[in-house]
C-alpha cells in the first residue's frame, strides 16, 4: 500500500515515489537522500539512530560513516530552501528531521516533547523564525527589485564572495562596483563592496594594508546605510570592523545584533556574532548563533568550520570531527579541517592515529603546520631526536606557524625556557588569543600551567 504524500514546510515529499517538490518544481538529488528523506520522515521530530539509518539505507553490510555524513550533507543541501525544515545532529546518537509544528503528527509532537536536546534549539529556533515571520520576511522583500542588469552582476558578486579566496573576493569587486555603476541609489552595491573589503582586511598579515581595507570597509558600509538604514551586511560589516579595535567586542556584539534584529534570516550576522561570542569566552551563546548560522546556510565552511572550533574547546570531540569532515565534504583540500581532526586525534591521547592523519593529508596541510605538529607528536611518543631534526627543519618557517603550537613542541622536546621565550616574545596583539588558546586547548594543558608559573601569559587565568 502506497504511503501518503508528506507536507514538509513548503516541500511536498512522497515516500513511496520517494520524490521531493517545492512550489511544484522537483528537487534533484540522489536516491539515496530520498531514502535518507524517507526513514527521517517516518519518525518527524525522533532522534534515529546512525546504526539505524545505515541498516536502511545500506543493508547490503558494512559501509563507513563518511558515506551516511555525505548522505546527511547533501539532504541539507537539497532541503536549504525552506530553513524550516532541518536536518538535526543529535551528538553520538544519531540525526532527526524537524518541521514547522503544525505539520507535525500528534505521536512525532509527543515524542519530540520528551527529546530534552532538542528542547534548546527548537525554542531558538522559534524565535527566529516567530522574528522572521513579523519583520525579516518583509525586510527580505522590502530591498527594492534591482534593474535585471544591476542585480545580475550583484548575485554574481555574492556568489564569488563566498568562495572567500583572494582572486574570487577580486572578482566580486567587480561585480559590486558593477552594481553601483548600474543601481547608484541602491545599497546592495555598496554593502558589497564593504563585505569583500572587510574580508580582505581580516585576511592580510599586512598591518597597513588591512587598515585601509577596513577604512574603505567602513566607508562602503555607510554609504550604503546612508541610501537603506536597514541594510543588515552594512551593520555587520561595521561589526567586523569594531571588533578589530581594542575594546571593541561590546559594541561590535551591538552591531551584529542589530543587523539581526533587521534581518533575523542573516546566516552571516549571526556566524560573525558567535564569532565575537567565542573571543569573549561565552561558548555556549556562539554555539547557538553557529548552529542558527548553518541551518540558515548549510553549505557555508564557515559555520561548520566555527561549530567545529567550538565543540572542540567545549571537549565534544565527535561532534567536532563530525564538523570537519563535513567542512571536507564542502572542501575536500580545506588545510583547517584536516588540521584539526590530526589536533583531535592529539586531544584524545592517540598520538599515532594523529601522525597517521597528518600523513594522510600531506598534500592538503602546510609544510611548516604539518611538520611542526608531526614533531612534537614524535616527542610525544619518545622519539626525541627525531622530534628535534623535524623542529630544527623549520628554524625559518616559525612565522608561519601557531606561536602557541611552536611553544608545546617546545615543551614537548623538554625546552621549557624555549616555549615560555616564544609566548613572550608574541606582540601585545596575540596575548587575548594566547591567552584563550591556553585556557581552553586541552592539548596545551602543561604550557598553560608553565605560562602561569612563570608569568608568561597575563590574563591566563
Amino acid at each position: 500500500m502506497a504511503e501518503p504524500a508528506l507536507r514538509l514546510g513548503s516541500f511536498r515529499f512522497d515516500p513511496s515515489a520517494l520524490t521531493l517538490e517545492r512550489v511544484g518544481k522537483t528537487v534533484r538529488t540522489s536516491r539515496k537522500t530520498m531514502e535518507l528523506l524517507a526513514v527521517l520522515a517516518r519518525a518527524q521530530g525522533v532522534v534515529v539512530p546512525k546504526e539505524a539509518l545505515r541498516d536502511a539505507l545500506w543493508p547490503e553490510g558494512f559501509v563507513e560513516d563518511g558515506n551516511l555524513t555525505q548522505q546527511i550533507y547533501l539532504l541539507r543541501h537539497a532541503l536549504a530552501a525552506d530553513p524550516r525544515v532541518r536536518v538535526e545532529t543529535a551528538p553520538r546518537r544519531g540525526y532527526r528531521l524537524t518541521v514547522p509544528p503544525a505539520e507535525r503528527t500528534t505521536a512525532a509532537t509527543q515524542m519530540l516533547r520528551r527529546s530534552g536536546w532538542f528542547a534548546r534549539w527548537a525554542s531558538l529556533a522559534a524565535a527566529v523564525f516567530a522574528l522572521a515571520g513579523s519583520a525579516g520576511a518583509v525586510l527580505h522583500t522590502a530591498r527594492a527589485p534591482l534593474p535585471v542588469a544591476a542585480e545580475r552582476a550583484y548575485q554574481l558578486g555574492r556568489l564569488q564572495w563566498e568562495r572567500r579566496d583572494w582572486a574570487s573576493l577580486k572578482v566580486a569587486g567587480g561585480y559590486f562596483r558593477e552594481t553601483v555603476r548600474l543601481a547608484p541609489s541602491d545599497a546592495s552595491g555598496y554593502a558589497g563592496l564593504a563585505m569583500v573589503e572587510v574580508i580582505r582586511g581580516d585576511y592580510s598579515d599586512d598591518k597597513a594594508f588591512a587598515r585601509g581595507a577596513f577604512g574603505r570597509a567602513d566607508v562602503y558600509a555607510r554609504a550604503a546605510l546612508a541610501r537603506d538604514w536597514r541594510n543588515a551586511d552594512a551593520y555587520s560589516v561595521l561589526g567586523l570592523i569594531a571588533e578589530m579595535r581594542p575594546n571593541g567586542k561590546v559594541r561590535a556584539e551591538k552591531l551584529f545584533r542589530q543587523a539581526l534584529a533587521l534581518d533575523p534570516l542573516n546566516a552571516y550576522a549571526h556566524i560573525w556574532l558567535g564569532i565575537c561570542l567565542v573571543n569573549q569566552n561565552r561558548l555556549d551563546d556562539a554555539r547557538t548563533e553557529f548552529v542558527v548560522g548553518e541551518q540558515l546556510d548549510p553549505i557555508s565552511k564557515i559555520a561548520a568550520r566555527w561549530l567545529g572550533s567550538v565543540e572542540y574547546d567545549r571537549r565534544a570531540f565527535d561532534v567536532a570531527a563530525e564538523q570537519y569532515r563535513s567542512v571536507l565534504l564542502l572542501d575536500p583540500r580545506d588545510e583547517e579541517a584536516a588540521l584539526s581532526l590530526a589536533f583531535i586525534d592529539e586531544a584524545r591521547g592517540d598520538y599515532r592515529a594523529a601522525l597517521a592523519r597528518l600523513r594522510r593529508f600531506q598534500s592538503i596541510i602546510p609544510r611548516e603546520s604539518r611538520v611542526m605538529a608531526g614533531a612534537r607528536l614524535a616527542a610525544l611518543l619518545g622519539r626525541r631526536e627525531q622530534a628535534r631534526r623535524e623542529f630544527a627543519s623549520l628554524r625559518f618557517a616559525h612565522k608561519h606557524v601557531d606561536p602557541v603550537e611552536i611553544a608545546a613542541t617546545q615543551l614537548a622536546l623538554g625546552d621549557d625556557r624555549g616555549a615560555l621565550n616564544t609566548l613572550r616574545r608574541q606582540p601585545a596583539e596575540k596575548r587575548d588569543y594566547i591567552s584563550q588558546r591556553l585556557r581552553l586547548d586541552v592539548r596545551f594543558g602543561a604550557l598553560r600551567r608553565l605560562a602561569l608559573e612563570s608569568g608568561a601569559a597575563d590574563g591566563v587565568n
